[in-house]
């Protein structure tokens, strides 16, 4: 029956890229060596779900949403059930064969170790933290609360957020969205920085101006650290620059030949020539520069071990014979 289950949802979920459906992909060759079937009719609907055909049967994995628009009835104790696992972090995917619920599957992402300490550095630095999500509210505003973020759109499609980005900038607000994910490239060529992580794709990279080539979130404070103490130098160089040429100009021009004092045009060539050099010098200060300490501490999310490739599962043990989803008969497989 799981086989057959996982067969058959495997299947239909090779025809998406999302990080979910390649979760249950690898989950179910990984546990159940099964080998995906042909599909039929894919349909990817945004913010929803899947839709196709797998040897005869209609599948639709997703949202309540998808459920509720293609006439698949949720009973109120799934919904709880959903509920239960958005409250942990969880992500959420209901399955249904022949548009009758067949069981959940409900995910965890693991939460970056740094995420948290490098919400907490912003904070201090008095920079606003928003997140931009897909999923629920309820899931969106657990994992925000477990890394700190203040603000959090929730249940945005790939395409309204370079929308969210717009709307921030509109404020007044100086933006720097950070991403990784091919739905990211809009919102991060419409940033007023935009942040790749370098394990990401290759258009969300393509699409950034910044690459994190370590991938470790805590170079984004390292980025604006850095930022800024260059920003500092180039205005001590131009402040030294101005103070030197309000001097040396008037000299150079003979101001001070009434009192006799003269500068020959060697000496106003060596004095122009040691004002670049020691704005050069001065820059090279930079090469002293040590990027913040940022300790990996703080909360996480109790469900964040659950990796990509190892959901939870929840599944009836009668869902070939009556498609009724039952709470008593249910298995948990949990992978750690």
């Amino acid at each position: 029956q799981y086989y057959e289950f996982f067969q058959i949802l495997a299947s239909a979920e090779y025809g998406s890229q999302h990080p979910v459906a390649n979760a249950i992909v690898n989950f179910s060759k990984d546990k159940f060596n099964i080998s995906t079937s042909s599909l039929e009719d894919f349909i990817s609907i945004p913010g929803k779900g899947i839709s196709c055909s797998v040897n005869k049967t209609d599948v639709l994995a997703g949202n309540v949403r998808l459920m509720e628009d293609s006439g698949v009835n949720v009973p109120d104790y799934i919904k709880e059930e959903i509920v239960n696992h958005e409250y942990k972090c969880r992500t959420v995917v209901l399955v249904a064969f022949n548009y009758k619920i067949s069981g959940i599957v409900a995910i965890s992402d693991y939460q970056r170790p740094e995420a948290s300490a490098t919400i907490s550095n912003l904070n201090k630095r008095n920079i606003e933290t928003y997140m931009i999500t897909g999923d629920n509210k309820r899931t969106a505003k657990a994992i925000a609360d477990s890394v700190g973020i203040t603000h959090f759109f929730a249940e945005v499609l790939p395409a309204d957020k370079a929308q969210k980005v717009n709307e921030l900038k509109s404020k007044g607000l100086v933006v720097a969205m950070v991403g990784d994910g091919i739905n990211d490239s809009p919102a991060l060529a419409a940033a007023d920085v935009g942040i790749a992580i370098g394990a990401g794709t290759d258009v969300a990279i393509e699409a950034a101006d910044m690459v994190l080539v370590q991938s470790d979130l805590r170079n984004v404070v390292t980025a604006i650290d850095l930022s800024k103490t260059t920003f500092n130098r180039i205005k001590i160089n131009y402040g030294w620059a101005l103070i030197y040429n309000i001097i040396g100009i008037p000299i150079a021009a003979g101001v001070l030949t009434p009192l006799g004092i003269t500068i020959t045009p060697v000496l106003a060539g060596a004095a122009m020539a040691f004002s670049s050099v020691s704005v050069v010098l001065s820059s090279l200060f930079l090469r002293l520069y040590k990027s913040p300490t940022i300790d990996l501490d703080g909360e996480h999310c109790e469900s964040i071990r659950i990796d990509l490739n190892s959901p939870e599962i929840r599944v009836n043990s009668k869902i070939f014979n009556d498609n009724n989803f039952n709470n008593d008969d249910d298995i948990k497989l949990e992978i750690l």
